[in-house]
């Protein structure tokens, strides 16, 4: 397997270091945000319990399932108009696009929050249901603050991932993600779960502050922009952007609706046990994900008319994720309940067997990032927006089924279910949608840490002595661990670590 992983760093191959490199930026500033966050959440789950981190939850997905309505895609088709420019030197164009940008992220923002203070009622009897509705119309209503600044910053952050200024993109994600917890952990404490709605409207109002800091400080040329030009460039903006936003519609709406499934069959309680594994399961990949969008993203649309680039680049990206994410995922399989307990509380030891089921199916989300990214970056908008259909439909199914039959167990594999299945069916069909293929080297890699990760939970679940259950866990996350270590260094060379050095 070592020389099929090799196969592709020889001469004119992706640079694996820079990929490495940016990757660990990026994902250290993302990996510190999630950090962050569960120490906002280590407060709600000691002083409010489940039920507390399952509204924080709910109140953030209906923020982002708005946003995603009324963002009309503007903030994909953003990065790649920018990234476009920037890469051509078209320094007119790039100041038209980004003049535009910031002109109609405000008339989005403004929609979206009238939307949400005039469907306040009905969006809170559709997620709580009659008898619990009437308690959540006006903190819902005041949300509507938080889609408008959430439209502002996506604007602004465009201009930050359009340019490829990945170290601004990760002091953005800490910065934000600290002064948000700050201004959000005295709610939680003085006013209990009515705090909740105005601790995520404030989280949202930091990030835009600091996004607006560092984007207001990138070099953007001076040239004229009438509104006529605004609507031309809005015009193209929109054409590429509006499947994206319907895809991401999708994306958004789906994780909203199956919290609304679960809290029919299961309660508020079981939601928080569920949005506890679903965090830490993103957690273990936060870092390779955002990666993917603040450079990799960018770099594609700059190789777009270049299939064999295009394709090398895909599969370099794809190779450094997996590799950097599952040793995270094996040893968070080992220590899941003790990860429960610590940042959240004991009272999420449920949760614990979830996370097990989930970190299978979170190998398939790593698979399909970047794979997802290249059609995007191939302008092929409304493929995924039928891809994203077809999952949600496909998710809200499994997630039924699983959850009336199972309970909270189910969710776990509903999870699992669909976006390990998700992943594999993109491999499968990206050759005949954009003439690109998963390397042979990437399918084997997934699927010896497929192994690796459902060995760990056969572990967990059918060996009853603990101090042997340890001892398996240890030797396999310890294995996969020095494994991926072992690949990384032969793809970027021994000397990758003296580098690290300077």
């Amino acid at each position: 397997m070592s020389e099929t992983i090799k196969q592709d760093a020889g001469p004119g191959s992706p640079d694996f270091f820079d990929i490495f490199r940016k990757t660990v930026l990026v994902g250290g500033g993302a990996l510190a945000n999630m950090a962050i966050g569960l120490v906002r959440n280590k407060f709600i789950a000691v002083w409010l319990g489940p039920a507390g981190i399952a509204l924080a939850g709910i109140f953030t997905q209906l923020i982002e399932v708005v946003g995603a309505a009324f963002s009309l895609g503007l903030g994909t088709s953003g990065i790649r108009q920018i990234a476009a420019s920037a890469s051509s030197g078209d320094d007119q164009r790039l100041s038209r696009i980004v003049q535009t940008l910031r002109r109609t992220v405000w008339i989005s923002g403004l929609a979206g929050a009238a939307f949400m203070l005039l469907t306040s009622g009905v969006i809170a009897r559709l997620t709580f249901g009659e008898s619990e509705a009437p308690k959540y119309i006006w903190p819902i209503a005041c949300l509507g603050l938080a889609v408008l600044f959430r439209a502002l910053y996506t604007g602004q952050g465009c201009i930050i991932q359009g340019m490829r200024r990945v170290v601004d993109y990760m002091r953005i994600s800490v910065g934000s993600a600290f002064a948000g917890v700050l201004i959000a952990i005295p709610c939680y404490y003085w006013l209990g779960m009515t705090g909740i709605a105005l601790a995520v409207i404030f989280s949202y109002a930091a990030t835009l502050v600091v996004t607006w800091w560092f984007s207001r400080r990138v070099p953007i040329p001076d040239a004229p922009c009438s509104i006529a030009d605004s609507r031309a460039e809005a015009r193209l903006l929109i054409v590429f952007g509006l499947p994206i936003m319907l895809s991401g519609l999708v994306g958004t709406f789906s994780p909203y609706v199956e919290r609304v499934i679960l809290l029919r069959y299961l309660g508020l309680d079981a939601v928080g046990q569920y949005q506890a594994a679903f965090s830490l399961a993103g957690f273990t990949v936060t870092f390779v994900l955002a990666a993917m969008s603040a450079d990799y993203y960018p770099k594609l649309v700059a190789h777009a008319d270049e299939p064999e680039r295009f394709n090398l680049e895909m599969n370099a990206q794809l190779r450094i994720a997996l590799l950097l994410s599952i040793p995270a995922l094996a040893w968070l399989a080992v220590l899941s309940q003790q990860a429960t307990s610590l940042l959240y509380s004991s009272a999420f030891s449920p949760s614990a067997e979830v996370l097990r089921i989930m970190i299978i199916g979170v190998l398939g989300r790593i698979m399909a990032a970047p794979l997802r990214l290249a059609l995007l970056a191939k302008g092929r908008g409304k493929t995924i927006f039928v891809v994203e259909v077809i999952s949600a439909l496909v998710g809200f199914a499994l997630i039924s089924f699983f959850a009336s039959r199972l309970g909270l167990i189910g969710c776990g594999w509903a999870f699992t279910a669909l976006h390990l299945g998700s992943g594999i069916v993109l491999a499968m069909v990206l050759p005949a949608l954009v003439g690109q293929s998963v390397s042979l080297s990437n399918k084997l890699l997934v699927l010896w840490s497929s192994l690796v990760l459902i060995g760990l939970w056969l572990n967990h679940a059918f060996v009853g002595s603990a101090w042997m259950r340890v001892s398996i866990g240890l030797v396999l996350a310890t294995g996969a661990s020095v494994a991926c270590l072992y690949f990384l260094t032969q793809l970027m060379g021994w000397s990758f670590l003296n580098k690290i050095r300077q």
